[in-house]
């Protein structure tokens, strides 16, 4: 990442997005966070090394996603051509396959794959983006792994990895990366949650089933998404790295 480097991060305002806004920041890049809570990411600024570099767009992607090319083209007018985008905006609303409804796995869609898409269909033109332009999407071991009660979170992540294959092999020839990492059991608020409706401790669980016996921590896929946004990274494309501790090993 150079000196004029501007990254869109959606999803930043928790979580492993918010991790990612504020490492990204912390190197001294330009990020433009986005997530549908306004407030929540005044207070990710707050918390922010450089916050006159940390800039905050409200805007919830569950919603009309095919008109988010337009969304993009004004966020180029407004700050400029991007250099990076992060999709760590996600959702996982569980729901067992004998209760999952229609509703159910079209928000999941919107907001962990389309929405992403949508986006991306516009970052490429060159118009809107820097000479380079670098994408990481997170998506989860649940895109290879089944989970109760996790059918359309699963297959929505298992799409997007396919996504990023075909993106990367379409255009990854005119100065673009597109990557995945895949996070095993991640402390967040989301998965928090998601065990709460389960009949065990989801993340103890995944402390049991990982190499280090730990929590996986928000910090840590940072790391190596502001790798795979970095030069270091040039000859990886296409791929979906897991980033679990070992936690599918066994």
């Amino acid at each position: 990442m150079n000196n004029g480097a501007l990254v869109l991060v959606d999803g930043a305002s928790s979580g492993i997005g918010k991790a990612i806004a504020l490492k990204l920041n912390a190197l001294g890049v330009k990020v433009i966070a986005v997530a549908r809570n306004k407030l929540k990411l005044e207070q990710v600024k707050a918390e922010s090394l450089f916050p006159d570099l940390f800039f905050c767009e409200e805007k919830n992607l569950e919603k009309d996603v095919f008109l988010l090319p337009e969304w993009v083209k004004g966020l180029v007018e407004k700050y400029g051509s991007f250099s990076g985008y992060v999709h760590a905006a996600g959702v996982l609303n569980p729901q067992p396959l004998k209760v999952l409804v229609y509703e159910d796995i079209i928000r999941d869609f919107n907001v962990n794959l389309l929405s992403s898409l949508f986006v991306i269909k516009e970052l490429v033109r060159k118009k809107n983006r820097q000479e380079r332009l670098d994408i990481v999407c997170v998506s989860s071991i649940a895109s290879k792994i089944g989970n109760p009660g996790s059918i359309a979170y699963g297959m929505s992540k298992a799409a997007l990895n396919n996504m990023v294959s075909s993106v990367a092999q379409e255009v990854g020839g005119r100065q673009l990366r597109i990557n995945a990492v895949c996070p095993g059991g991640t402390k967040t608020s989301m998965a928090e949650s998601y065990s709460e409706k389960l009949p065990y401790d989801y993340l103890q669980r995944c402390r049991e089933k990982n190499v280090f016996h730990e929590d996986g921590m928000p910090e840590r896929i940072a790391d190596v998404v502001c790798y795979l946004l970095s030069d270091e990274s040039y000859w990886i494309q296409g791929q979906c790295i897991t980033v679990d501790g070992g936690e599918t090993l066994s």
